[in-house]
């Protein structure tokens, strides 16, 4: 069972992680964001999805409608990609702050991808959240380093000592 505590920490590294990918990505030019790469999608489709899946999973815990998030555009690909996650941070944020020890504890009922009946309480879902981002920003950030952008160290450990130092200011 996790703790809220552990819950904030983890979403609170997830911002920082998401920030210093996003950091990273500005100033690559839309065709450099749109390209895919070698066993993963683009840079931009990467981390499109993990917006959307932080959206996603916040409309499933709040049994809200799951807003259709657009195709990336032509033009200003960075830009969109920086409000979908300004939205999706603020979204996660409002659901995190809302939490209560008690409702960690809460089951959702869904399917399996057979169509199997499964239940989850809401903090095996937030940790899955939270590894999921973890996986698609390491691809983007094995991208962004091929490019010569890389974001730097994006573990746990980094976080806890950049919010030691007070390092965490949002810049993206």
């Amino acid at each position: 069972m996790a703790s809220l505590d552990w819950i904030h920490k983890l979403y609170a590294y997830n911002e920082w992680a998401n920030r210093r990918v996003l950091a990273a990505a500005t100033g690559l030019n839309d065709a450099e964001l749109r390209e895919d790469r070698a066993g993963m999608e683009s840079i931009g489709e990467t981390l499109r999805h993990i917006a959307r899946a932080q959206h996603g999973w916040v409309s499933f815990w709040t049994a809200t409608e799951r807003t259709r998030i657009a195709e990336l555009p032509e033009a200003g690909v960075m830009e969109a990609i920086g409000e979908l996650f300004r939205s999706s941070r603020d979204e996660l944020r409002m659901f995190v702050e809302s939490l209560d020890g008690s409702s960690l504890e809460r089951t959702y009922e869904d399917t399996d991808d057979e169509g199997r009946p499964v239940t989850f309480h809401l903090w095996e879902m937030m940790v899955h959240v939270m590894n999921h981002g973890t996986q698609h920003r390491s691809e983007a950030a094995a991208a962004l380093t091929v490019l010569g952008r890389s974001p730097g160290d994006l573990d746990f450990c980094d976080f806890i000592d950049a919010s030691a130092r007070g390092e965490l200011a949002e810049r993206v």
